[in-house]
């Protein structure tokens, strides 16, 4: 059986604008049109962009009893801009996290990928991150102290 969503490396050359979410296309492995629905990840080799899309098939139907939602989290949207051969493109991965106006945010997934000039442009939802309070703090270090010393 055929899966409904799968995932797509596709290969660039640099300067070719790659898709976007919302794109329909026809992969040559495939044979059935896809809408690309999510992007997983991007690497660059020499003159290439490769990216790995989360894609649906348009010829398969989705299951009666599917209810997908997305998830309501307060998510901002995050873009950097930077020449392609920027070393600090690798800090902008799913699961990093980074600073957006003073508050530190983890990267969830890229929203889009796009080439302006030689400028690679990546956009990304990121999630807050919040510091553990103090009490929760206290409480976990006087837990840890209690089993080094084996007291109940």
């Amino acid at each position: 059986m055929e899966k409904l969503i799968t995932t797509i490396v596709c290969t660039f050359r640099l300067f070719k604008q790659p898709r976007k979410i919302g794109d329909t296309f026809k992969p040559n492995d495939i044979g059935d049109p896809v809408l690309v629905i999510g992007i997983e990840k991007y690497e660059l080799r020499g003159e290439r962009l490769i990216v790995w899309y989360t894609c649906q098939r348009l010829n398969h139907e989705a299951p009666k009893h599917s209810n997908y939602k997305r998830p309501t989290y307060n998510a901002v949207e995050g873009e950097v801009k930077a020449k392609y051969d920027e070393p600090d493109l690798e800090k902008y991965q799913p699961g990093k996290t980074v600073w957006i106006r003073e508050q530190l945010y983890k990267i969830q997934e890229y929203t889009e990928i796009a080439l302006k000039g030689t400028d690679l442009v990546i956009s990304f939802m990121a999630r807050p991150i919040y510091p553990v309070s103090q009490k929760e703090v206290k409480e976990k270090l006087f837990g840890e102290r209690r089993k080094k010393l084996k007291v109940l």
